[in-house]
């Protein structure tokens, strides 16, 4: 992503930045650097690195192939590394540090992404100074465990409360992108439809077209 002369991260445009990919490389089918490469290619507008062991090398790695395309990375967990590889910023879950202790290391100018369940944990995260918000699982999903997704009138009640972006996320393909289009969502975060595809490009930009449709 490309930054200005103080190194600093330039403004994420939320109307433009839709589809989200969940990098986590030991889920890749293919070569994981090939993966994310063909994933770009293919439209993907944000990248999360998700790994469960710090890896300052591998995240450095990603940021720089991303910033070939113009395209902004989220640090998922390891907050501290976000600033010092030039992250975009990063994203917590419900169970990981507190948003102010987030926001103390990634300062004013970074973003953070807070996952949330409902309404309730909307709510507080909006209050706690997020910048954007996952909301999910929606549909059961293999990358989280998760072997049902939350009641739709539960997923609706959040995305009704909520004034910044919402990225539905859990078990999305290109139909259910398009079912959660017609109930207002309009940022989606995906993984295994991406990174576990034979031709990784080719999904990634079936799944762009799911967004972007009118």
């Amino acid at each position: 992503m490309p930054c200005n002369a103080r190194g600093v991260p330039m403004k994420i445009d939320w109307t433009t930045r839709r589809l989200y990919l969940l990098f986590t490389p030991v889920q890749c089918a293919g070569e994981p650097w090939e993966t994310l490469a063909a994933a770009l290619r293919g439209g993907v507008q944000l990248v999360q690195w998700r790994v469960a062991e710090a890896d300052p090398m591998g995240l450095q790695r990603c940021v720089r192939l991303c910033t070939e395309h113009d395209v902004p990375v989220l640090v998922n967990d390891h907050v501290a590394l976000a600033a010092a590889a030039g992250a975009a910023g990063a994203h917590i879950g419900q169970d990981d540090m507190p948003a102010a202790a987030a926001r103390a290391l990634l300062g004013p100018e970074r973003y953070l992404g807070i996952s949330t369940h409902h309404a309730d944990q909307v709510r507080r995260a909006e209050a706690d100074g997020a910048d954007y918000l996952g909301l999910g699982p929606c549909f059961p999903t293999a990358t989280k465990g998760y072997r049902q997704g939350l009641d739709p009138a539960v997923l609706e009640a959040a995305r009704r409360v909520a004034s910044l972006p919402v990225f539905a996320i859990g078990g999305l393909d290109a139909a259910r992108i398009a079912a959660l289009r017609r109930c207002g969502f309009r940022h989606f975060a995906v993984s295994g439809a991406v990174l576990g595809a034979e031709d990784p490009e080719g999904a990634a930009a079936a799944l762009r077209r799911a967004v972007d449709a009118d």
